[in-house]
């Protein structure tokens, strides 16, 4: 018994491929009710692909959201003493640590400061200013350093 499916007739194994103005006139009017559902899919494609981009994008600022906020944790430590050490009066102080660098290192406070700066910011005035932010019992160590004659001109620190 002979099968007639499309499948095996040779004629239908080849397949040509038109650009739409090339194509013969009967095959660009078949055409043409096609583009509705075009339309469709290539609307449907781009609301999936807007879809997953909004999707990769709050993704993205969620990271980034969370990456600032581990940042300014530990950047934030200057101006929290900075604020403190103003609010109880500490003044001197205050613009020392202003000029300091502070970072949390390890669950422990690293304070540089310029060598300028060594009568006003001692470890009175640290715990002060950490008593006062409620957390007394946080460990710090205070470093100064002499900047040398070109960090002066650059506003820059040097070790």
């Amino acid at each position: 018994m002979l099968d007639n499916s499309d499948e095996f007739q040779p004629e239908h194994d080849a397949e040509t491929v038109w650009a739409f103005d090339a194509a013969p006139r009967w095959m660009r009017i078949e055409a043409v009710s096609k583009i509705p559902d075009l339309l469709d899919r290539l609307t449907k494609q781009a609301e999936d692909a807007t879809a997953k981009i909004r999707s990769r994008t709050d993704q993205a600022s969620e990271l980034a959201k969370v990456i600032g906020q581990v940042s300014v944790r530990e950047d934030d430590w200057r101006a929290k003493l900075q604020s403190a050490m103003q609010e109880t009066g500490l003044t001197f102080s205050a613009d020392a640590i202003g000029r300091a660098d502070v970072s949390l290192i390890n669950g422990e406070l690293k304070i540089k400061a310029p060598k300028s700066f060594q009568l006003d910011l001692g470890r009175e005035e640290v715990t002060r200013a950490l008593r006062h932010l409620s957390h007394p019992e946080l460990p710090f160590q205070i470093t100064f350093y002499q900047p040398s004659p070109n960090s002066a001109a650059n506003g820059a620190n040097d070790d």
